[in-house]
């Protein structure tokens, strides 16, 4: 499935959108979200920020994360903890494009 034109994955901006995010990302553990951690931040935690956009929300990290040196990628559990996951696994994802 495909990012629609001028779309891409959700970035977080307050808790409203977070808990609609869940709601509406359908069944399954884990949503991948637009946090993305750069290839110079140093492991586990630093550099991370939104693919497009930014936020001052956050972070939420699960209780242990980030924890992996070759996860460089967010998502999100069903009780909105984020943790760090790579970049090529499939999960659910929310797009969020802009209005015209």
């Amino acid at each position: 499935m495909g990012i629609a034109a001028g779309g891409c994955l959700v970035t977080l901006d307050d808790t409203a959108e977070d808990q609609c995010v869940r709601t509406n990302a359908g069944a399954g553990d884990l949503i991948h979200v637009g946090l993305v951690q750069a290839s110079s931040g140093p492991e586990p935690a630093g550099g991370w920020g939104w693919r497009c956009g930014a936020s001052s929300y956050g972070p939420r990290w699960r209780s242990g994360e980030p924890n992996g040196s070759s996860e460089d990628c967010g998502a999100m559990d069903t009780e909105g903890n984020w943790i760090d996951v790579g970049c090529n696994e499939d999960f659910r994802f929310v797009c969020e494009v802009p209005r015209p």
